[in-house]
């Protein structure tokens, strides 16, 4: 079973204003239609992800193909303070 990581973004209100428009017109969550978007910008980039709806909580997932080791997330908390 994937873990999923609730985190919190900072958007300009624009944007946020945007995203509700599309997860409504979607029928998604705003995290869902956030997941999706993204997987697409990072696909765009050549990473590869994979999108699913963790079946436990209804949560979506990002598979970036790899896990992430404590301490590069330790290291990202770290630059995000």
């Amino acid at each position: 079973m994937m873990r999923t990581v609730r985190t919190t973004i900072d958007l300009p209100p624009a944007l946020h204003i945007r995203m509700r428009r599309l997860a409504a017109d979607r029928g998604q969550s705003l995290s869902a239609t956030a997941s999706s978007l993204m997987a697409l910008g990072l696909e765009a980039l050549g990473e590869p992800s994979r999108v699913t709806i963790n079946s436990l909580t209804g949560l979506p997932n990002i598979d970036l193909g790899r896990a992430f080791t404590q301490a590069e997330i330790d290291a990202l908390m770290d630059e995000d303070q």
